[in-house]
Parts: structure tokens; sequence; C-alpha cells
């Protein structure tokens, strides 16, 4: 059975770029609490490398760089990142805590996971 891809192979590695690229970035820009932002960091961290494990052993060597380049990218503009966190902090009107309860409970990045692991790429909408 042919495996069917929501993506091109070629265009895998730009996706991965765009989703992890803004993730990190709103991670840091959004997340009120310092010790939320190591975390959340840090389970990004071990879901993408995860990821590009996976993504190694099933033959698709082209995803793994865009993981790779997006962290990369999140290091070269952490400056800028940072002065955008100062200014989505002024806007924060409800606690932290009830921003938390409104999102989804599992990280759409696990989903991915469990789509690579099928054979299949999903969305992260």
């Amino acid at each position: 059975m042919k495996k069917r891809y929501f993506y091109q192979k070629e265009k895998l590695a730009q996706r991965q770029f765009l989703v992890k690229k803004n993730r990190i970035r709103t991670i840091i820009k959004n997340h009120k609490s310092v010790y939320l932002i190591i975390i959340s960091l840090f389970l990004n961290l071990i879901i993408s490398f995860t990821e590009l494990f996976l993504l190694i052993i099933k033959g698709d060597f082209e995803s793994p760089k865009g993981i790779i380049k997006a962290f990369w990218w999140n290091i070269k503009v952490l400056d800028d990142t940072l002065k955008e966190r100062k200014k989505v902090q002024l806007l924060y009107e409800v606690s932290e805590k009830y921003v938390l309860s409104q999102m989804r409970k599992i990280p759409f990045a696990i989903d991915i996971a469990i789509g690579i692991i099928k054979g299949k790429y999903s969305l992260p909408l």
C-alpha cells in the first residue's frame, strides 16, 4: 500500500521549519511565567528530537533539516523575540492560569508524532 502524504516530500522541510519556528517563538513571547517557558521549550525540544529521529528512521532526510533550521532561526532572532515579548506581556488582561485552562491538553506535536508513526502526516491546525 502506497503511503499518502499531505505534502510533497520536498516541502516537508519547509513545513517543519514554519511550524517549529512559530511554536518556539510563540512560547517565548506569550507565556508569562519563565518556569512555563522553560518547561514548554524543554518538552518541545524532546518532542522535536523524537520527531527528527522517527523521520530519519522512515527515510525522510528533508524534514529534519526544517526542524534544525527552526531551532537555529529562533536562536538568531532571540533578541527580537524578547523585545516582542515585552510588548505582548503588557497586553495580558487575564491570568496565565486561565489562558492555560483554555489550551488544548495534548500538544499538536504529539499528534504529528503519532501521524508519523502511523505513516501519515497531519496538519497542525
